[in-house]
């Protein structure tokens, strides 16, 4: 149950410290800033978790690495299926 608050809760604190630091540098909501976007949530998770579970360097590296591939294919597959508005 821990990991799990923790995972979800670090996914939120992620997402919502880059989009903090996205406004600071005058990137409108719903723009890009490619990388970052698909990487927030994974980053967050990871620094909330990591007192609770021990993420290896490996681990680390596997998990942003398939994060951002399947983070690109869902967002593509999502605007062509008209469900989003934006292709990131």
């Amino acid at each position: 149950p821990k990991i799990g608050f923790a995972l979800g809760f670090g996914a939120l604190l992620g997402d919502s410290v880059k989009s903090f630091f996205k406004r600071r540098m005058g990137i409108a909501p719903g723009k890009p800033w490619y990388i970052i976007d698909q990487l927030d949530y994974v980053i967050g998770a990871i620094i909330i978790a990591s007192p609770i579970h021990f993420i290896g360097f490996s681990n680390i590296i596997y998990i942003t690495s398939i994060s951002i591939f399947l983070t690109i294919i869902a967002n593509q597959i999502g605007y062509a299926l008209g469900i989003r508005k934006v292709k990131w």
